[in-house]
């Protein structure tokens, strides 16, 4: 498996601040523990279901597949164990061509609702190459918001990259595989009925 390291791996834009860049650097960390902790509960402890693959199982209720998922038809366990190893081909793909993730700045304003990342929509993890990669943008807006901590960003994180896996959802549809798959990590896989709202705010991960 990849090395994940984070100086190496992840290229954060001059733009941000560096209060900004060190609550990236935080939520990048818990990212990359929850892939990591799938990988060990899964495959080294031989766990049928990691926490993770759990906690998207009980919660997704719709959306379960990726865009063109080259095996259809099975359960939410199933395709998070595909979500995360599909992580790991891209952070193969970046680190084996050193090339740096690029985390890059985008600007909504924070009204009722809060737009944390945004990340271009890819195919499933069997097309992983050349024009699928983890590059996503963080709001700038939202970084100086107190209650987008470490854990919170962290599961935006995942969120968004599998939004380049190809997971997708529709806008108000918070029971799809890729937002639960943020809360779970977000919420430590113990996510509550409001796992969606955070300090009276919707959030758009």
């Amino acid at each position: 498996s990849p090395t994940g390291n984070r100086e190496t791996l992840f290229r954060i834009s001059s733009a941000f601040s560096e209060a900004q860049k060190a609550k990236i650097r935080s939520g990048l960390d818990v990212a990359m523990r929850a892939v990591g902790s799938h990988f060990n509960e899964k495959y080294v402890n031989k766990r049928s279901q990691s926490p993770f693959q759990e906690c998207v199982k009980k919660h997704t209720r719709s959306y379960i597949e990726p865009i063109n998922a080259a095996i259809k038809g099975q359960d939410a366990a199933f395709y998070a164990d595909i979500a995360m190893s599909g992580v790991t081909l891209l952070q193969n793909f970046h680190e084996f061509r050193d090339i740096p993730v690029d985390i890059s700045p985008i600007n909504f304003p924070v009204t009722d609702t809060v737009v944390v990342a945004q990340a271009y929509l890819g195919q499933d993890s069997t097309h992983v190459g050349a024009t699928q990669n983890m590059n996503f943008k963080i709001n700038v807006h939202a970084l100086d918001l107190a209650f987008i901590d470490a854990q919170s960003l962290g599961g935006t994180v995942v969120h968004e990259w599998l939004h380049r896996l190809g997971f997708d959802h529709p806008q108000d549809d918070t029971g799809t595989l890729v937002e639960i798959a943020g809360q779970c990590v977000h919420y430590d896989y113990d996510v509550g009925p409001s796992a969606g709202l955070l300090g009276g705010l919707d959030i758009i991960r």
